[in-house]
């Protein structure tokens, strides 16, 4: 938690610090935040320091990053539904390299999963994008 009167100091506060300034709107969806060294030169913190909050962001569903281009305020997709047999249970883990591939997910973001009663696979979709319901 930063302490008032002074910055973020370590990684998890800067990105608690930015992930408070993206759900107050002052870094709406599909806006860039600021580049690496901005943050670094703003919050006088390590490179190293400023790549993991970044990350950390990544990992959180916040942000998309672009190799090249920079960090990119997610911008949240409205959610499909599929609704499956009652007695399905729903379970949710981090997608495989091919799920990820497959559905172009950003790190960060899991897989929901619905299993029949007799323990096969209905659906495995991305969480940001369905609603998994029963009957």
């Amino acid at each position: 938690m930063t302490l008032p009167g002074r910055g973020p100091r370590g990684y998890r506060e800067l990105a608690e610090h930015l992930a408070r300034q993206i759900r107050d709107g002052i870094y709406p969806a599909g806006q860039r935040l600021p580049s690496e060294l901005a943050l670094q030169q703003t919050y006088d913190l390590a490179r190293n320091t400023v790549r993991k909050a970044v990350e950390e962001l990544e990992y959180q569903g916040l942000v998309v990053v672009q190799r090249g281009y920079g960090a990119v305020v997610a911008i949240e997709q409205e959610k499909q539904r599929v609704i499956v047999p009652a007695g399905t249970v729903v379970s949710g883990r981090m997608p495989t390299l091919t799920e990820a591939y497959e559905w172009g997910l950003p790190r960060g973001i899991p897989m929901l999963i619905a299993t029949g009663p007799d323990g096969t696979v209905i659906q495995a979709l991305p969480a940001d994008r369905f609603e998994i319901v029963t009957e």
